[in-house]
C-alpha cells in the first residue's frame, strides 16, 4: 500500500512536469512566431515613394498655433531630507531637487523644423534627448554624428 501512494505521488508528479514542459514549449514557439513576423521583409513594407504616399488619406491639419506653457517647476526641498544628500554632488542634488519636473524651458525653438503645425503629422521619428545644459558638448556630438537630420530609404 505504501509503494503505490508513493507511485501515485510520482506519476502525479511526472505529469505536472509533462505539462510545465508542454506549456513552456508552447509559448516559446509563439514568441518565436511573434518576433519572426517582425523580421519579415515582406510583411514589414515600408513606403517607398512620393506616389504611393500621395495615395493615402490624409487627415486634415488644423492650423492651430497654439503655445502650450505649463507652470515653473518650483525646486523640491524635500528631497535634501534624504539620507547623505549633502556629501552627493551638486548636479546629483540638482537633479533629486527637480526630478519630478516634466516640462523645461525651451533652450532651442525651431518651430518649422517639422513642417510646423500643418505638416507635423507627416513626421515619422522625431528623437527628444533630455539632458542638463552643461552637456551641451555632448548632444552637439550626438547631433553630428548618428542623431544627424536625414531622410531614411525616403
Amino acid at each position: 500500500p505504501q509503494t503505490r501512494i508513493i507511485f501515485s505521488r510520482v506519476s502525479r508528479m511526472r505529469k505536472i512536469k509533462a505539462r510545465i514542459f508542454i506549456l513552456a514549449g508552447a509559448i516559446g514557439l509563439l514568441v518565436i512566431h511573434h518576433f519572426k513576423d517582425f523580421n519579415d521583409p515582406k510583411k514589414v513594407q515600408l513606403i517607398r515613394n512620393e506616389k504611393e504616399v500621395s495615395n493615402y488619406k490624409k487627415l486634415p491639419s488644423r492650423n492651430n498655433s497654439h503655445v502650450y506653457s505649463w507652470p515653473k517647476c518650483q525646486q523640491n526641498i524635500t528631497a535634501n531630507s534624504t539620507a547623505g544628500f549633502s556629501s552627493l554632488p551638486k548636479n546629483i542634488q540638482d537633479f533629486l531637487y527637480y526630478r519630478h519636473c516634466r516640462h523645461f524651458p525651451m533652450l532651442l525653438d525651431l518651430p518649422d523644423k517639422c513642417g510646423g503645425a500643418d505638416k507635423s503629422r507627416e513626421v515619422f521619428l522625431l528623437l527628444v534627448i533630455k539632458s542638463s545644459p552643461v552637456n551641451y558638448e555632448r548632444r552637439e556630438v550626438l547631433r553630428k554624428t548618428w542623431a544627424e537630420e536625414r531622410w531614411h530609404k525616403g
